[in-house]
């Protein structure tokens, strides 16, 4: 374990890992009144936690397994008598020395500054998550923000100005993290709800080297800074957070800040992006696009089928356990996020050997599996109307009806599609639903098919 967090071999990534887990797991599953009950379910104990293979005996989770009360059952709440019998040895040195130095209150001192939620940010649909952070985990979301910085070429001699908005968001806080990780100067200049417009000024306080926006902010933003003829001549990087973006949109940004007068003929437009439940953040490396660089020494991700669960290779939900982080808990958590691949082959641009997230991420796909009330199989329409939207649909009709003991619906596309178009999307929402359209028409006239409309008995009985 010789090597730098970014470049150790497969073979010194699961030495870590490893390593980690036995110092984590243990506590992780005792300290959250969530996952003991999840164990005890089981018949597991927690000292029979340790290891990788351990961890995939807990079931994946998702927002409607964890979401009780906010999901405050997931965060870490342990007793001095808890932490005595599970404890990894690391920690118990570190208590046994705050004990020497300061007695009992350097152990409560630690405990607290290790345990004791201090931050909370809302996440997952609709902010129904309360994610908290320790002191420790604010700690730890700083060294992820200096890594970040570093895999963006960013660092104590840059300057950014950034037009995420202010708010307890997990796209303002990256950004804050990366400042305060790589010890940038940064002005955070627009509120809750304000314009870009707040963000033109600021670049005449400081040499900005650096901006970051939402992606769809990115050339909107640069069009205001040229019209306010701002001086943006020193930015070599712009910070896009959110998923990747595509070749097309990359190039546009890039002309866009040019012709707003960023100098730069190597400007380079990189993202930063994690879901809202991970307190981390990942980020493309400066030298390529070749997708956002995980950091696997901080948590464990895995591929599921979004329908089976079983893992895959290919296009899977997001699975996350949060390695090593206090606070809020999560073990096999399935974020939702489509992910086209992750891949663990050395980055052919930068040459770091990290997991790297690859190809389309389509975060939304909050509850991939099927949800059961009363024994009854329903829909989630947030997801279809999440994947509707990923194929580039914006003309679409949902009706629901009763097909026995199990809800259905029907769907009603809009435009020039053809039946190997409808057979696609009909795959893609079986995929993303658990449950196949009972019924598909397509129609030319788009302009009158929009929304969700509930049905008894058969539809398409109107005469549409």
């Amino acid at each position: 374990m010789t090597s730098a967090w970014d470049r150790r071999s497969l073979v010194e990534q699961a030495r870590v890992e490893e390593l980690a887990l036995a110092d984590w797991l243990p506590g992780a599953v005792t300290f959250s009144p969530h996952w003991q009950d999840v164990i005890e379910s089981l018949g597991l104990r927690a000292d029979e936690l340790v290891t990788r293979d351990d961890l995939l005996r807990v079931p994946p989770s998702t927002q409607a397994d964890v979401s009780a009360v906010g999901g405050t059952r997931l965060v870490q709440r342990p007793t001095e008598s808890q932490v005595k019998a599970v404890a990894s040895a690391s920690l118990l040195l570190r208590i046994a020395r705050s004990i020497s130095g300061d007695q009992r209150e350097g152990k409560r001192e630690l405990l607290l500054q290790e345990f004791k939620p201090v931050h909370v940010t809302r996440a997952g649909v609709a902010d129904e998550l309360a994610i908290a952070s320790s002191r420790a985990d604010i700690d730890r979301q700083h060294r992820v923000g200096a890594r970040a910085a570093q895999l963006l070429g960013l660092g104590d001699h840059d300057y950014l100005v950034s037009a995420v908005p202010a708010g307890p968001t997990a796209e303002f806080w990256s950004v804050h993290a990366l400042a305060m990780g790589s010890s940038m100067l940064a002005l955070h200049p627009r509120g809750h709800e304000q314009g870009l417009e707040h963000c033109v000024d600021a670049f005449g306080l400081m040499p900005t080297t650096a901006a970051a926006c939402a992606p769809q902010d990115a050339i909107s933003w640069a069009r205001q800074l040229q019209r306010q003829d701002a001086d943006v001549s020193r930015v070599v990087t712009v910070v896009l957070v959110g998923p990747p973006v595509d070749d097309s949109h990359r190039a546009a940004i890039a002309e866009a800040w040019r012709s707003a007068g960023a100098l730069e003929p190597d400007l380079a437009v990189r993202s930063i992006w994690a879901p809202d439940v991970h307190r981390g953040v990942w980020a493309e490396c400066k030298q390529g696009t070749t997708g956002l660089h995980t950091m696997p020494d901080l948590e464990l991700l895995e591929l599921l089928d979004p329908v089976s669960g079983a893992p895959t290779d290919r296009l899977g939900d997001l699975t996350l356990t949060s390695l090593g982080w206090s606070g809020t808990t999560l073990l096999r958590y399935r974020t939702g996020v489509e992910v086209e691949s992750l891949v663990t082959t050395e980055c052919p641009a930068c040459h770091r050997t990290v997991p790297r997230l690859v190809g389309a991420i389509a975060p939304g796909r909050w509850q991939p599996e099927l949800q059961r009330r009363a024994g009854i199989a329903t829909l989630d329409l947030r997801t279809v109307a999440v994947e509707l939207d990923a194929a580039g649909l914006s003309a679409w009709r949902v009706e629901l009806f009763r097909k026995g003991e199990q809800d259905s619906y029907a769907l009603e596309l809009g435009g020039s599609l053809g039946e190997d178009d409808a057979r696609r999307i009909a795959a893609r929402l079986r995929r993303a639903t658990g449950i196949a359209p009972g019924a598909v028409r397509l129609k030319a006239d788009a302009s009158a098919i929009s929304g969700v409309v509930a049905v008894e008995g058969t539809p398409f009985a109107d005469a549409r």
